[in-house]
């Protein structure tokens, strides 16, 4: 269950719809949040040119805090000065939270939250579950969530972050997608293929039904597809087609069913995705039960 967020956010206009986001997570879920700012130490070049950037960020957070406190949410706050990825994952860890929010976009310069590096990083070391926000014009973000989909391969990682969102879905009275892809870029485009193809459905099966067994233990409806294709390309048509309000997922993955590897299926699904994703890594969260949700 989800008690305490970590929230990572900069002055990028944008970064307000990851705030009220946040807030309305937090209030849903009767949670505490860390307002966290880094103040990027790669931009600094005078002791000066520091204190007055951490002015200016504490200033920055407490205006962030007072919307969470008038809301009734706790709230803390900090700003750090480090590399902001180092930062974002050290305090996570250092305050103990459930989970990490922070935007998929943002200014560049002091404070250097842009995909491809803070995010991503941030996600491929994080030892507690990341949601990453899309902000900016092509986002579609909204909470509580109706439909959740979790992208699963069966691996240990998938099984993780299928435990976190289904718990999610449980406190939002949202239901479940399952989703599961035989990758038949990796299969070739020989007559074997189709062999290995069919082959591959099996555990994909098992994968679903795994998940499947998750949320009916949580009291949550769910629908599983098993699909072939590529594996990015299947989770964006099946959150357009399905109205997906959040995409769940590991980010590390086995071979074969489908290759949710940072690098591949996560880190592209991050990089495009107009949806929350959340992203479990190999030293995330999630092994313990879903506990049932009553009224």
């Amino acid at each position: 269950m989800v008690e305490s967020i970590l929230l990572a956010v900069d002055e990028d206009a944008f970064q307000r719809d990851v705030v009220a986001h946040t807030r309305a997570l937090a209030e849903h879920l009767s949670a505490s949040v860390y307002v966290l700012h880094v103040v990027d130490v790669r931009g600094l070049e005078t002791a000066p040119e520091s204190e007055v950037a951490r002015e200016e960020a504490t200033e920055f957070v407490t205006e962030v805090a007072s919307t969470f406190e008038a809301a009734g949410v706790p709230v803390e706050t900090a700003v750090r000065t480090a590399e902001p990825w180092e930062a974002i994952v050290a305090c996570a860890t250092d305050v103990d939270v459930d989970l990490v929010v922070m935007g998929t976009h943002g200014r560049t310069g002091i404070e250097h939250f842009e995909l491809g590096s803070v995010a991503e990083a941030v996600v491929r070391d994080s030892d507690v579950p990341v949601l990453t926000v899309p902000v900016g014009e092509d986002a579609t973000v909204s909470f509580p969530y109706d439909t959740v989909l979790v992208a699963t391969d069966g691996s240990p990682e998938a099984l993780a972050a299928a435990r976190v969102a289904v718990s999610l879905a449980a406190r939002c009275d949202a239901s479940v997608h399952v989703l599961s892809v035989v990758e038949t870029a990796a299969l070739g485009l020989d007559v074997r293929s189709e062999i290995r193809e069919a082959e591959q459905r099996g555990p994909a099966a098992d994968a679903v039904t795994d998940v499947h067994a998750l949320a009916t233990e949580a009291g949550v409806d769910a629908t599983t597809t098993v699909t072939a294709g590529v594996p990015r390309a299947e989770i964006e048509e099946y959150v357009a087609a399905h109205d997906v309000d959040m995409v769940a997922m590991g980010t590390h993955g086995r071979s074969g069913v489908a290759k949710y590897l940072l690098g591949n299926v996560a880190e592209r699904t991050l990089r495009t995705s107009t949806v929350p994703v959340l992203t479990v890594g190999d030293g995330g969260t999630g092994d313990g039960e879903v506990e049932s949700v009553g009224d």
